[in-house]
């Protein structure tokens, strides 16, 4: 892109580059303000019983939560925990990756930061005898999709069973409201690290994964620095080179890919002592 003067006078600030037609930036539109996806692993948790994992190849990461029997349960408890972090506050949505076992046989409950428990019933209208996403909605207010107002910075969401047989695979967290998952959803990768709190973990997640024209990383830094991601053929031949500098916690990072050719790739990240490898896939 390249401007030239016309009339004296005219300041320029900043310029947005965007294929959403019906957008307009407001205030100083933060160009890191990208939309979040969270992805997590409903096994990532430690669930208790009557929650229990399982083996499905077709899952995710190849396991599942579920409660496999038992009676219906009106008195939610928290039986599984998990912890995220967003960087920009915001209105955002859940949605669950489930298969259900019937329409007596389709319901969680489901909370946020401790607030109110949300009957999570008539999941994926109950049929559904694949895995299949639907949103958090709430069955106690004629099924309204539920929202959440979340300020920037760490989040809790728990679950609670309610009628056995409803297997859960993935969750997705996200500020972008028109956005509706598909197939098994993003990557999200879980690796323990020494660098941080025992209890901790480096989380990196790429989106949307295959990428047409931009990869965009959410990563975990122990500490401020740089972060090198290189995109590299499967045979280990460097395509792409990025250097980018790093705040401790999680950062969000725009890798633009629109030179790279449609295929399969490496993305290496060496982030201070942690070295982490993810498969993209490019598409045009």
């Amino acid at each position: 892109m390249q401007i030239s003067e016309r009339e004296a006078g005219t300041k320029l600030d900043k310029w947005l580059l965007t294929n959403d037609m019906g957008y307009t930036p407001t205030g100083l539109e933060d160009s890191s303000a990208s939309p979040t996806y969270l992805w997590k692993e409903a096994e990532s948790a430690t669930e208790s019983a009557p929650l229990v994992e399982a083996n499905d190849a077709n899952a995710a990461g190849g396991k599942f939560v579920w409660n496999p029997s038992g009676a219906i349960n009106n008195t939610p408890v928290a039986r599984a925990s998990y912890s995220f972090t967003v960087t920009q506050a915001g209105t955002y949505k859940i949605w669950g990756r489930a298969i259900t076992a019937a329409s007596n046989g389709d319901s969680y409950w489901v909370r946020v930061d401790g607030g109110s428990w949300i009957k999570w019933n008539l999941i994926a209208g109950g049929t559904a005898t694949s895995w299949t996403w639907d949103d958090v909605h709430d069955s106690d207010n004629a099924n309204q999709v539920v929202t959440f107002n979340l300020s920037a910075g760490s989040h809790t969401l728990q679950i609670s069973e309610r009628e056995a047989g409803t297997k859960l695979d993935k969750w997705l967290i996200t500020d972008d409201l028109s956005f509706t998952p598909t197939g098994s959803g993003g990557a999200a990768l879980r690796i323990a690290s020494t660098e941080i709190a025992s209890e901790s973990e480096v989380e990196v997640e790429l989106f949307p994964n295959p990428a047409n024209e931009v990869v965009h990383v959410s990563l975990y830094a122990a500490a401020a620095g740089e972060a090198k991601l290189v995109i590299s053929s499967l045979e280990g031949r460097s395509v792409k080179n990025f250097s980018r500098a790093v705040l401790q916690g999680v950062n969000r990072i725009a890798l633009p890919v629109g030179e790279v050719k449609t295929g399969m790739y490496l993305l290496n990240i060496q982030s201070g002592t942690k070295r982490i490898v993810k498969k993209v896939m490019i598409t045009r």
